[in-house]
């Protein structure tokens, strides 16, 4: 689910659980209400009927008894019945959500000449294991698949999502990734990801960050690591150093002749294009050529 749809199911549990909340007490409230009436009617009732010598305490205190647990009962019963009322709709929300996205991805990848397949190309995923992105978590998922099969080159943009932690400290992460594969590319193997506190940390204490004085900019956006550092910093030039600084929040893995791209979480159907060309930038700066053996501005499917 994209951030707008997360943004709209977090507001409707909210609303739903106050009003839960507000029909539960008023509930609560009534029906105590009711039973303190009763209690007290039955009880007067009773102890007018009982023989003299027999305390009335008993039944006052009995009453209210059976009375409580009647109340806990329903209660709870209310209670699981909110609980799974809300979890319907939101499995139906998301239901919605995921089906219009689908929907408007394939009419994008039919405008920009990409084939489509809603489901999972288990040819292509096999591909990306060679990247850690795709051997983390567990629960991994591809859906949404657009792609292109040029003579030399394949373009492939999907939908990927995978789980860490269990239980209440469970996390979906999710994101669309553009992956560019071609005989024209030569890649030394490296991963990018932007930089935050714990990385800064892991540097502090001998992490490996590759950082380049020339580029202050890239070098305080970004964590980048490769085994052959030599061959990254001959690699990434002033140029390449420049096009990834303006994209912060951007990860980026290579392999030797693909690589895969992503910025941030799921991109919304109308950022598909945004994706596309930014790659595809990339695919260009990085020495890829078109089968005619030129760089081309666009890529055609």
């Amino acid at each position: 689910m994209n951030q707008c749809c997360l943004n709209v199911v977090n507001v409707f549990v909210r609303m739903t659980a106050g009003i839960m909340c507000f029909v539960g007490l008023a509930s609560f409230c009534v029906a105590q209400e009711r039973a303190e009436a009763s209690v007290a009617y039955q009880a007067v009732v009773a102890a007018e009927a009982l023989p003299q010598g027999i305390p009335t305490g008993v039944i006052r205190i009995a009453a209210p008894a059976a009375w409580n647990g009647e109340q806990r009962i329903f209660i709870w019963l209310a209670l699981i019945a909110g609980v799974i009322l809300l979890v319907a709709v939101i499995i139906l929300m998301v239901r919605h959500f995921e089906k219009k996205r689908t929907a408007a991805l394939s009419v994008i990848a039919s405008e920009i000449g990409l084939a489509f397949s809603a489901t999972q190309d288990d040819n292509l995923l096999a591909g990306m294991q060679d990247f850690s992105l795709f051997n983390k978590g567990h629960s991994r998922k591809m859906r949404n698949v657009m792609k292109a099969e040029g003579e030399t080159t394949t373009l492939a943009i999907f939908d990927y999502q995978y789980t860490t932690g269990g239980g209440q400290h469970q996390h979906c992460h999710s994101q669309t990734v553009i992956s560019l594969e071609s005989d024209s590319l030569n890649l030394p193997c490296f991963t990018l990801w932007p930089e935050g506190l714990l990385s800064k940390l892991g540097a502090m204490i001998g992490g490996q960050d590759i950082d380049f004085v020339e580029h202050p900019e890239f070098s305080k956006s970004f964590v980048l690591k490769g085994d052959d550092e030599s061959a990254i910093r001959d690699f990434l030039d002033v140029e390449k150093l420049d096009f990834l600084a303006e994209r912060k929040g951007a990860y980026m893995e290579t392999g030797s002749n693909r690589f895969v791209y992503f910025r941030g979480k799921r991109r919304k159907p109308e950022q598909i294009r945004e994706l596309m060309t930014a790659g595809y930038t990339a695919y260009a700066l990085f020495g890829g050529r078109s089968s005619g053996g030129s760089v081309p501005d666009t890529f055609h499917a």
